[in-house]
């Protein structure tokens, strides 16, 4: 009976006296694509749970993969659910179990300069993987003021972690090279390796004290909406990269009948951002100057600018 009476105090004293980062109902959306696809992520808080004597939020994740028809339109696999994810936090400090062990994750008290250990993973020739603050500011969200926390990684990091976070929200905005969503994600340091990494874009947070929060534009489960529904002007967009391989120039040829913006990206194997370029409206050609670029595979990704589609490919650098 005592046994169970200190489990019972132990258990509500946790309950009372732990302080959660995010408070209940909370659900994130991310949208990704890679070269072979598209979709987006429902990241989910509803439960608790102890793990290692700390009152942790598990988080759920559930993965939408999205296939496109050549009418535009496309159809949504079932939900996969992916594994959970564990957090808890003290005072300013966010930290989450990675490896059977609690790692700092975020702080949102944290300053210039400061810097700290997420992943002592050295998998891939990689390094252990810190993060280190770049930046520091203050923010309206929903009329709400929060702070954020610009962050960084080192170079060779085994885990790529670059962005804005956000109290009481997270990773949104990302950084330099591939966008983040919620957690840290893993990448190879091994430059005889092509990886394809999944790009994010945050859209989507609201919980049981936030209103929604949407910073895409569009509805946050776009894709269940609208799946199976042809879309005659996307359809329209027809593109072609040639020569692929190519040396010193590149050529992007489209069949542009909206007229739409179009905005182009270029990753090296290592997932970095190495050209941005926007076309202008009804553009139908575009001569790119790759002969800054090292030999090797690169991949591209094009967003229309009112349809929010997708187009990727990849193209060889002699």
């Amino acid at each position: 009976m005592k046994k169970l009476f200190t489990l019972l105090f132990t258990f509500a004293f946790l309950s009372l006296s732990a302080q959660s980062w995010i408070n209940k109902n909370a659900v994130w959306h991310y949208d990704f694509w890679y070269v072979g696809g598209s979709g987006f992520y429902r990241m989910e808080y509803n439960m608790d749970t102890i793990i290692q004597g700390h009152l942790c939020q598990k988080i759920e994740e559930i993965e939408y993969d999205v296939y496109t028809a050549a009418n535009g339109s496309f159809t949504i696999s079932s939900p996969i659910n992916n594994p959970a994810e564990y957090t808890y936090s003290s005072g300013d400090t966010v930290y989450y179990l990675h490896n059977n062990a609690f790692y700092i994750l975020y702080d949102f008290g944290a300053s210039i300069g400061d810097s700290w250990l997420l992943s002592d993973d050295t998998a891939f020739g990689c390094a252990e993987s810190y993060v280190t603050v770049i930046d520091t500011g203050t923010m309206q969200v929903n009329n709400s003021t929060r702070r954020w926390v610009n962050i960084t990684t080192n170079n060779n990091a085994a885990y790529y972690f670059h962005g804005i976070i956000i109290e009481g929200i997270g990773m949104t905005e990302g950084g330099q090279m591939i966008n983040c969503k919620l957690f840290p994600m893993p990448v190879s340091c091994d430059t005889s390796l092509t990886v394809e990494y999944y790009e994010h874009d945050f859209t989507c947070f609201e919980d049981s004290l936030t209103p929604l929060y949407n910073t895409s534009g569009k509805e946050c489960e776009y894709y269940l909406i609208y799946a199976g529904i042809d879309d005659a002007d996307i359809a329209n967009i027809q593109i072609n990269v040639f020569p692929n391989p190519a040396t010193n120039f590149i050529n992007f040829e489209f069949d542009n009948t909206t007229k739409e913006q179009l905005f182009l990206s270029i990753f090296n194997a290592q997932g970095q951002t190495v050209k941005t370029i926007e076309f202008g409206s009804g553009s139908k050609s575009q001569n790119i100057d790759i002969s800054d670029l090292s030999s090797g595979v690169y991949f591209y990704r094009i967003n229309t600018e009112k349809f929010d589609k997708q187009f990727s490919g990849t193209f060889l650098k002699k």
